[in-house]
């Protein structure tokens, strides 16, 4: 499997394979459950799997497919479980995350971490309480992670416990019927994103990763050091598309705030119209941490809903060679 640097591959999502477990009780939550008193629903009777996903889950009633992430949510209340898959390599890293001493800093209040069984984990874990994610905005989070051989399996249920739509007992139920099946094969995954890509440019593409994102590059390497090869990321986003008049000031926050580079200088930035939307594009110089200069190329397509972001990486003395591909690449992307 094709390993990219940690701060590009953070900048795309990831989604989980996970086999069936039992969740175990919830009931030690500190605070009332405010759906206490609402009908009580129960997930579908059949799992179901999303295109090009290798879990499955049942959802609760009133439940869809996700156009921001691979997963289900409820429109109206805004619960959803999101299923994330991450290389075997960063389970480290994710338990550390989530690790108890590491929790009061991400907005939990008393929270749970208790080890579970999952079929075919070596490890599992699941966390769950309360978290505070803006000053006036308080949900309840489930988190559970489990390690396998060949990959990193996480699945994430979140409600907004104003006026929920289901009890804590009805979202530990969905979570209990978690499925596996074969990964898809790569190509399969692509086919199921949010866009289409008309021309990928001769790239390479290594991985899908959140049902949103799919990373590029060229070159035999598998491991990708100090900018070694290029790297492109093109990720559909899960954030509401910005007003007009903000949205060149929206994207150089954005490349300025990639993680991993440092000095980042931006030569250009300019918005335009293109296949009937509005696009705005961006080249800035960097230094990589290994201290290698870098040109970063930023391009966004602006949608209805949302948008799509292409981040484009090479050494600066390749910029002439990469750049007109990372170009062709970006010019083609199309929501489906």
């Amino acid at each position: 499997m094709t390993t990219l640097p940690r701060h590009l591959a953070a900048c795309a999502l990831a989604l989980a394979l996970v086999v069936p477990a039992a969740t175990p009780s919830l009931a030690q939550t500190t605070s009332p459950d405010p759906a206490a008193s609402a009908p009580e629903v129960r997930p579908a009777e059949q799992v179901t799997f999303l295109p090009g996903a290798s879990i499955g889950v049942a959802p609760l009633p009133g439940m869809r497919p996700s156009t921001r992430f691979l997963g289900f949510e409820n429109p109206q209340d805004g619960t959803f479980i999101a299923l994330i898959t991450a290389p075997a390599e960063e389970w480290e890293a994710i338990s550390t995350r989530y690790a108890p001493e590491n929790l009061p800093a991400q907005g939990f209040a008393e929270p749970m971490r208790e080890p579970v069984e999952i079929e075919g984990a070596t490890e599992a874990f699941m966390v769950s309480g309360e978290q505070r994610l803006q000053q006036s905005l308080t949900v309840d989070k489930w988190v559970v992670a489990a390690r396998t051989p060949d990959q990193t399996a996480i699945v994430i249920a979140q409600r907004v416990p104003l006026q929920p739509a289901y009890t804590r007992q009805a979202i530990e139920a969905a979570l209990g019927t978690i499925a596996l099946r074969e990964p898809p094969g790569l190509e399969d995954q692509i086919g199921a994103l949010p866009f289409a890509i008309g021309d990928r440019a001769g790239f390479r593409p290594v991985r899908v990763t959140g049902g949103n994102s799919v990373l590029f590059t060229e070159g035999e390497d598998n491991v990708v050091e100090e900018a070694d090869q290029p790297v492109v990321i093109v990720a559909a986003s899960q954030e509401i598309s910005p007003p007009e008049d903000r949205r060149d000031d929206f994207a150089r926050r954005a490349l300025n705030g990639l993680a991993g580079l440092e000095n980042i200088r931006i030569e250009r930035a300019e918005t335009f119209r293109q296949d009937n939307a509005d696009w705005h594009e961006a080249v800035a110089t960097a230094t990589e941490r290994s201290g290698v200069p870098v040109v970063v190329q930023q391009t966004i397509r602006f949608l209805d809903q949302g948008f799509i972001r292409v981040i484009a990486v090479a050494r600066a003395e390749e910029r002439d060679t990469w750049a007109p591909r990372f170009r062709t690449l970006a010019d083609s992307l199309t929501p489906r």
